[in-house]
């Protein structure tokens, strides 16, 4: 077991699931955090140790989930190093620490602490009604659509005197605090324009109809979205309706960036992969 991976894993976890963790077990809390706070590798490693037996030997939901959640951090951890290591030579950056790094990507992820970030399940969309103004996303899973800004965030780190050590210079980490957490909201951010989030706005609101609680069909999300677009909001009309192959690409936009998710043929039917929150 990679100690510093493992504690790095627990530590973003218990950040993640916040009050859903009150009935935790206060031994395995403080261990927990320990073992993600400290600099002294054997101290690390053996409450690493003992907290990973003590989370397998336990029955309790709050226990239960931790866990769960410790190990879909620890995927999107080795996903995330994998990325740094084919992308970070064009950049600079050595690829060798690529694991190191994406250990401090999800500390700082974390540290960032806004609530619409969760490492599994359902994740959160905000859009304002009609889709005036675009749409962000914000999840976890954004930093592998948002490779440049995951590379950037690495190279600040670089600059800072990171470099995945369990060592960090003090003095350039509270110099570089702000930038990088302001970083690693845009990493885990995408940016939706308007016209695809008005067609994220016209699959909303056609998902809300009788029959198509589950998916849309592509027609219905076409006929939806062009009666939302004219709908005048603050004095803002969106424009003429979209023709069916602006909707469509507009939807594997979506589909691209993990909003959406196309199904079946004939016509083809569209859900939302993302809870959505309107402005």
């Amino acid at each position: 077991m990679d100690a510093r991976a493992y504690a790095t894993d627990l530590g973003v976890a218990l950040r993640l699931c916040g009050e859903e963790l009150a009935g935790l077990d206060p031994e395995i809390r403080a261990a927990t955090e320990r073992a993600a706070g400290t600099a002294d590798p054997r101290e690390q490693a053996a409450l690493a140790s003992r907290t990973k037996a003590a989370l397998a030997g336990h029955s309790g939901e709050a226990e239960r989930r931790l866990r769960r959640t410790a190990e879909a951090v620890a995927g999107l951890r080795r996903r995330v190093a994998f990325d740094l290591e084919e992308a970070a030579p064009g950049f600079g950056v050595d690829p060798y620490l690529a694991g190191g790094y994406a250990e401090l990507v999800l500390r700082a992820v974390a540290e960032a602490g806004f609530e619409e970030v969760a490492a599994g399940g359902k994740h959160l969309v905000s859009v304002a009604a009609g889709g005036v103004g675009g749409a962000t996303s914000r999840k976890w899973k954004n930093l592998r659509v948002n490779r440049h800004k995951l590379v950037e965030f690495t190279g600040h780190g670089v600059v800072f005197g990171l470099e995945g050590t369990t060592h960090p210079n003090p003095l350039l980490l509270a110099a570089g605090l702000a930038l990088l957490i302001n970083c690693a909201r845009e990493a885990v951010t995408v940016h939706i324009p308007e016209q695809e989030a008005s067609v994220l706005w016209g699959l909303i609101r056609a998902q809300s109809r009788p029959g198509n609680e589950d998916s849309s069909p592509e027609p219905d999300v076409v006929a939806v979205t062009n009666e939302e677009r004219q709908i005048p909001r603050g004095g803002t009309v969106l424009g003429a309706p979209l023709p069916p192959a602006a909707v469509r690409r507009s939807l594997e936009f979506l589909e691209t960036v993990r909003c959406a998710a196309r199904e079946g043929e004939a016509p083809v039917r569209w859900r939302l992969v993302e809870s959505h929150r309107v402005r």
